[in-house]
């Protein structure tokens, strides 16, 4: 059997470019579920939050130092973090293993 060679021809391109996309495209893994915070890192973090609203407020109403330390052991207490101040001048908030949890400003 004779085929039109232009038929052939688009045949064979037709061939190799599936070929070729079977073999070069990413295979699909599935769908993937977004990553899901637990409960104990969400309340990490929204404790963070409150301890860095504390520290601010008292910061901005120009608390003294030791006050500022007082409210930082009370912080240590209740919630395990602490706030400090980075090289950056930025403010952390700081778990006792030295883990950062939320930075502001």
């Amino acid at each position: 059997m004779n085929l039109d060679p232009r038929l052939r021809d688009a045949l064979l391109i037709f061939a190799i470019t599936g070929v070729a996309l079977y073999i070069f495209l990413p295979k699909s893994t599935g769908i993937k579920k977004p990553a899901v915070a637990s409960d104990k890192e969400v309340n990490k973090v929204k404790n963070a939050q409150v301890i860095l609203d504390a520290y601010l407020n008292a910061k901005e109403a120009r608390e003294p130092a030791s006050e500022l330390a007082k409210l930082n052991q009370v912080f240590l207490t209740e919630y395990g973090m602490k706030v400090v101040q980075n090289k950056q001048g930025k403010y952390v908030a700081r778990t006792t293993s030295g883990e950062d949890v939320l930075m502001v400003k």
